[in-house]
């Protein structure tokens, strides 16, 4: 790895702080880049280790790192009172950052038999909706409940009854509604619905019924 050399002299922090001028040469002609001082708030590859304070472009960090949280403005006072090891007078365009390798968390779900039985516990007789309908004394709904309305109720309930309720798997296309009337996945008509949740592996469905009562206006 390449170590640039720190600065001691009071000239030199300056020049960092001050808004030092990297010189490019291209075909012969001088661009003069203004830089500003910032310490980095994370390793940052091409340009050095968190809690380095290095010069960088203004427009750089003005897009790019500040915006992220890579990178905070210096002052002058605060180049000044940092610890000389902090402070380099260019980038570590050498730099890579280790990536660490994360460990994979094993999640371990309820078995069919015991997530079944837990549902059946948790889940109340009734799952309860409420539509408008789309005239008055007719019990066709505006829109629908589907089996996605429903699997959504269920992972809330189970989310709410501890960590192993929380970790059941529950899909729509484990939910069926048991009524021949009843068009597909969905349901678009007031009253009592029965239909069965069958998780994965399970032999037992557990049942339940859809009420769907009439949205009353407050106009």
């Amino acid at each position: 790895m390449l170590f640039f050399g720190v600065p001691t002299c009071r000239s030199c922090i300056q020049r960092i702080a001050g808004g030092a001028q990297q010189q490019i040469r291209h075909k012969s002609k001088m661009v003069k880049v203004a830089t500003i001082p910032v310490r980095l708030l994370q390793d940052v590859p091409k340009l050095g280790r968190r809690g380095q304070i290095i010069p960088v472009p203004r427009g750089r960090m003005r897009d790019s790192l500040y915006p992220f949280k890579m990178a905070e403005y210096m002052t002058v006072a605060m180049v000044r009172s940092a610890p000389k090891s902090d402070v380099l007078s260019a980038v570590d365009s050498t730099f890579r950052p280790v990536k660490e390798e994360k460990t994979a968390v094993k999640i371990s779900l309820p078995q069919p038999v015991a997530s079944t039985s837990m549902l059946e516990d948790f889940m109340p007789p009734k799952i309860m909706f409420s539509r408008p309908t789309i005239a008055p004394g007719d019990n066709t709904i505006h829109g629908s409940i589907s089996t996605n309305d429903i699997c959504v109720a269920v992972r809330s309930i189970a989310a709410a009854n501890g960590d192993e309720a929380s970790k059941l798997v529950i899909t729509p296309d484990m939910i069926t509604f048991l009524e021949k009337e009843v068009e597909s996945d969905r349901v678009k008509t007031l009253g009592e619905h029965k239909f069965e949740i069958r998780l994965r592996g399970a032999v037992k469905p557990v049942q339940r019924k859809l009420v769907i009562s009439q949205q009353v206006s407050l106009d």
